[in-house]
């Protein structure tokens, strides 16, 4: 069925942007991390390696050779993670002078310490460009994050107004027509519009049954009635008594023969008296007259004798 498969359609289009949305978010926090570990792990720890060796060149209280051998250690430090031109060049020349630096040479402590500062400020920009970076790509992936979350949004009202058109109003006005139908009215039909075919061949086929049904269902009723009043007046004529049938407004609707020969006598205004008084009355009781109720709707007279 067409409808069966445009709501499996929609439902896995859905799906598919959910997967799409959780995807994108995984993907996302995964550049993220990794951003934020380089910025992290390289810049810093050469920043860290160029405190060591400051701090090295400023101790006054170790040895030459404790010097030396603290600020080799922070030097191998840096040199392991710095790989840009500028760095290692700055790094080239703090190996060539710092030997110097450390045993007196005054000039060449202030041009190392000159190198080692220069170092420090080129790796704080380095981390300050990646901070940008980390947060310039957390920034657009949440704003990814948002727009993949409108367009599953946009799909899911899409797909709610069209399974609402197209499945769920048809049921609603089917149900509408069946309760006008059960309520007497036969003139409602199924309308067309777009919705889905099993839904247009269902209303198709029920206004052909209800415009079959209906003619045959009228001439079925008229055939009842008719044959109610053919068996009234068979009944009717089977007594010898005149017996006639007043309606609710008091007309004379029905006589068996004994009553005819009467009415076309003498007592036809007189009986017509009785019809009027008992419309006009209500009453069950007229002289001369059995009288019997038919539910509201009219009497059933059988004249004992003439009426007064």
């Amino acid at each position: 069925m067409q409808a069966s498969r445009e709501l499996r359609l929609w439902v896995g289009v859905l799906v598919a942007m959910q997967m799409v949305l959780a995807f994108g978010a995984v993907r996302l926090l995964g550049r993220v991390g990794p951003a934020v570990e380089r910025t992290e792990s390289g810049p810093l720890t050469a920043l860290m390696a160029v405190q060591d060796m400051l701090a090295a060149m400023a101790a006054d209280g170790l040895s030459t050779e404790e010097r030396l051998e603290a600020f080799g250690h922070a030097l191998s430090q840096a040199q392991a993670v710095v790989t840009d031109v500028e760095g290692q060049a700055l790094l080239d020349a703090v190996v060539a002078g710092h030997e110097q630096a450390l045993t007196g040479d005054d000039t060449a402590r202030q041009r190392v310490v000159q190198q080692l500062q220069q170092l420090g400020e080129a790796r704080r920009g380095l981390i300050a460009r990646a901070s940008t970076r980390a947060r310039r790509l957390s920034g657009g992936g949440a704003w990814a994050v948002v727009l993949l979350s409108l367009c599953t949004l946009t799909l899911s009202l899409l797909a709610a107004t069209r399974l609402q058109r197209r499945l769920l109003a048809p049921v609603t006005e089917m149900h509408g027509l069946l309760a006008s139908l059960a309520q007497g009215d036969r003139y409602r039909r199924w309308a067309a519009g777009r919705r889905s075919p099993e839904f247009e061949r269902m209303g198709e086929a029920l206004n052909r049954l209800l415009d079959e049904h209906w003619p045959r269902a009228a001439v079925a009723r008229q055939e009842l009635a008719e044959l109610d009043r053919a068996a009234l007046l068979t009944l009717m004529d089977g007594c010898a008594e005149p017996v006639f049938l007043v309606s609710a407004s008091g007309v004379l609707a029905a006589m068996n023969a004994a009553a005819r020969a009467r009415y076309d006598g003498d007592h036809g205004a007189e009986w017509r008296q009785v019809g009027q008084q008992l419309a006009k009355a209500g009453s069950t009781s007229v002289d001369g007259c059995q009288i019997t109720a038919l539910a509201g709707r009219g009497w059933l007279c059988r004249a004992m004798e003439a009426p007064v």
